[in-house]
């Protein structure tokens, strides 16, 4: 009776750790399914390099700060909380949390997501146009689709170094936003 309650105890360990622990979702599609617009090489090398090592030190640093002795238990259960979840507390954390989670938690969230939204080049420019709801309020905001791609691109262009263009629907006044952000900080 022993053997098999230490067994039990051990799979559900492993649950809940594998359940707390980030992984590398794989890609929804072919790595070269993009091309000519994103080669193969380059999603080997965002997907598998970048996203991986994203993913491992995200998940140094919320081990971390599970088994950290200067840790209060607050800090505790924020690292066992969703990650969207823990980037929005990263000002109330300590420094070597902060940047650690900023940094790598950051782009774990912007690539996953980057690479869900994703989808093969279509042959016509209708076919990769937004429909419905997300069309009307992009022609509400920015005029028309192509003055909201004209500016997406202008964006994109004039970003210094590293970092993102979002288009997102802005948290306290509901309004559908153009802008950028650096590295790995996200909206």
């Amino acid at each position: 009776m022993f053997a098999p309650a230490i067994l039990l105890l051990t799979i559900i360990v492993n649950c809940v750790q594998s359940q707390t622990e980030l992984t590398v979702p794989p890609l929804p599609y072919a790595y070269n399914a993009l091309e000519p617009v994103l080669s193969e090489h380059l999603m080997h090398l965002h997907h598998d390099k970048h996203l991986q090592g994203y993913t491992t030190k995200t998940n140094a640093a919320l081990k971390a700060m599970t088994v950290d002795e200067k840790a209060n238990n607050q800090l505790k259960e924020l690292a066992k909380e969703p990650l969207e979840l823990i980037l929005t507390h990263l000002q109330h954390l300590p420094e070597q949390y902060h940047i650690a989670l900023r940094h790598n938690g950051g782009g774990y969230l912007n690539h996953k997501l980057f690479f869900s939204m994703l989808r093969t080049p279509t042959a016509t420019a209708a076919e990769n146009k937004p429909t419905g709801p997300l069309l009307e309020a992009i022609e509400k905001v920015f005029g028309s689709f192509d003055k909201f791609k004209e500016m997406f691109t202008t964006a994109s262009l004039n970003l210094f170094g590293s970092g993102w263009v979002w288009l997102y629907i802005d948290g306290p006044t509901k309004q559908l936003v153009l802008n950028f952000t650096a590295n790995q900080d996200n909206p």
